[in-house]
């Protein structure tokens, strides 16, 4: 009888390709992580690094903030639009757009817009006020009398 190693691990031609490319794979690999440790650049932060890390972070802290407030006057805005019954923009007048707390600016502009196309006739024009945020036309649209 033949040695029983032997017998074990007899392979084929290509089962011995196989492990082979395996193994010159994983030795590859192995030199290359080896190689890339050693040449890749050290990352050495100091203090200046850091207080730049600390700017850019209270910045952005900053813009947080501001986008909170804003949320906060859109949620007052939109509560105030509960408050409406029978929303109408064409019979709406600038008192009653700052009233919802837009300021004269925009309600000057939705009154002139309402001007130019003779008012506004199905919810799709009213759509087209660029002046109003999609999130205040939608709190307006169910009280928006139907055509």
């Amino acid at each position: 009888m033949a040695n029983p190693l032997k017998e074990y691990f007899c392979f084929i031609n290509s089962e011995r390709t196989g492990i082979i490319a395996l193994v010159v794979l994983t030795i590859f690999l192995a030199i290359c992580r080896v190689l890339l440790s050693q040449y890749s650049p050290q990352i050495d932060l100091n203090q200046k690094d850091f207080s730049k890390i600390e700017a850019v972070i209270d910045s952005l802290k900053q813009e947080q903030s501001k986008k909170d407030s804003q949320e906060k006057i859109l949620d007052k805005n939109l509560t105030n639009f509960e408050n409406i019954k029978d929303f109408n923009p064409n019979t709406t007048k600038i008192d009653d757009w700052k009233e919802l707390e837009l300021s004269e600016k925009q309600a000057n502009s939705i009154l002139n817009y309402k001007e130019l196309i003779g008012g506004f006739k199905p919810k799709e024009q009213f759509r087209k006020v660029y002046v109003i945020s999609d999130e205040l036309h939608e709190q307006l649209a169910p009280q928006y009398p139907s055509s």
